[in-house]
Formats: C-alpha cells, structure tokens, sequence
C-alpha cells in the first residue's frame, strides 16, 4: 500500500459486522443487529436491504469472479447464498457450527469451515448442496479459497490445504492463524499471525515476514490485484513496516511478483465490534 486517502464517508444504518465485494460494483455489509445485508450501489451511492437472513450475519465472502455473496453467522448452523443484484437469497444448513467462509475464483462454489465436526464443506453455489466434505484434526479458524478448486484452512499455527474432501499440511506460520487470504492471481497466501504478515507461495514456501507491530494487529486480510513487493522472492524474513506504524526498509522497495497482488488489512469483522461507535464507512483509494 503507497497511499490511502478518505475519497468519501457513507453513513450506514447500522453497525457493521463484515464486508465484502463480488463480480461487478455493488458492496455487500452484513448488519448484525438487523440481520439483514446491506447492498451498497457507488454509481449514486445508494444503499439497499436484504430481507432477514435466519441470524445476526457476521461473516461475508465474495470473489469478483463471481456475482454472489456467501453469509453466515459464526458459530451457527446456517448459510446464505446472496445475489446482491436481486437482494435475494437461499440458505441451507450444514452440521456444526461456522466459522469462515471463501468463494471459489473459478465460480460457482463456496467453502466454509465448521467447528464441532471441524471440517471444510464445498457448496455449490446453484443449490447450496455439498460436493464434498473434508475433515480436519482439529477446529478450524481461517480459511481462504486456493485457485485450483481446493482452499486452504488454518489449525492453530499450521495451514492445512483441503481438496476433493481430503486435507494434507501445507506450511506453517510464527504462531497462531488469525485470518487466511490468497492473491488475486493465486500465487501466494498471506496468514496473519500475532503482529505479523507472512506470505507464503502456492507451493507452501515461505518467502517474506511483514512485522506490523504490537499496536497494529491485523483483523482481516483483502488481496488487492495490483503490484505489490509483499510476496517477493528474498531471503524471507524482511520487514515492510516499523513497528511503529511507519514505512520500513522494504516500503521503497519496486514492486514484483506476483505480478497482480498487494493485501491490506481492513476493517472487515472488527466493524461490529461493540467498543466501536457509529456506524459509517470509509471509503479508501489504495
């Protein structure tokens, strides 16, 4: 990220528990304490409602390659499938209880990670029914979708890659996995862990460790295709921030491959966090 300036403010109804962006320029923000989904329209700002979903929607995922939006609620049973066009939606329910989300890049399914049964379920987006199950050996708590129809979960400290309902480790992060999000173009995953970022290429090699700082724990990660010196080759351990907040050595650095990703950590669940007051979002340019 070079620059980030506020373009403009848009108040919202309520606060906001998650967000996320499909194919196409509509912004989906899930409400929790309405139930409901707010469907945001930048042409003219306008927002708009979802009726209510079956709970307090607090988990979203979309992927611009694909026009619908999942929702859930963490630590329920239930899911949606939401076309942010029509403001409709249909729900199914899974066993166990969810606790993240991903969209598939190539359209047409979802993933979501459950508790409990601790496993990783494939959902067809068409229907909502299940093309496979993957179980885990322990509760999941991230998860990101990988680009060749598999998806990558988080065990504590380790990322388990889970495909055609198996699951087999893949890499391993400084401590434990907050949140899981792979690069537009595929070629890395990014876990945020502690007070750092490390990114990690598709083959599960870790090549760079972002120190952010105590004061600066990431809530949520969002792949951003555009060049970015964050998943560069190197020696693995540089820094791209100090840890006071300022730009650090690898800051300056020309951006390189891969050739369509930055990450920015953005507000995401931590928007209906009760300590937060007001309910507005801000629009950034990165």
């Amino acid at each position: 990220i070079e620059t980030i300036s506020v373009a403009k403010r848009i108040a919202v109804p309520a606060n906001v528990g998650a967000l996320a962006d499909a194919r196409g320029d509509l912004l989906a923000i899930a409400y929790p304490s309405t139930k409901t989904i707010g469907i945001l329209d930048p042409s003219g700002d306008t927002l708009s409602e979802t009726a209510a979903l079956p709970g307090a929607v607090d988990l979203l995922a979309g992927d611009r390659h694909e026009t619908r939006i999942v929702a859930a609620e963490h630590g329920a049973s239930w899911v949606a499938i939401v076309d942010p066009s029509t403001r409709a939606f249909t729900k199914t329910t899974l066993t166990g209880k969810v606790v993240a989300l991903a969209v598939d890049p190539a359209g047409g399914f979802a993933y979501v990670a459950t508790m409990g049964t601790n496993q990783v379920v494939k959902l067809a987006l068409a229907d909502g029914s299940v093309a496979w199950r993957a179980p885990l050996a322990e509760a999941p708590v991230a998860l990101s979708a990988g680009r060749d129809g598999g998806a990558f979960v988080s065990l504590g400290r380790h990322i388990v890659e889970v495909a055609d309902g198996t699951a087999s480790r893949w890499a391993s992060a400084a401590a434990e996995i907050v949140e899981l999000a792979r690069s537009d173009d595929g070629g890395a995953v990014y876990a945020a862990s502690g007070d750092v970022v490390q990114a990690f290429t598709g083959r599960g090699i870790l090549t760079k460790t972002v120190q952010l700082g105590a004061d600066a724990v990431p809530a949520a990660l969002a792949p951003v295709p555009r060049p970015s010196s964050i998943a560069g080759g190197g020696s693995g351990s540089g820094s791209g921030a100090a840890s006071g907040g300022g730009a650090g050595p690898a800051a300056s650095s020309a951006p390189h491959a891969p050739s369509t990703d930055t990450i920015a950590d953005v507000v995401g669940r931590v928007a209906g966090l009760p300590w937060l007051a007001g309910a507005a979002i801000t629009a950034l340019v990165v």
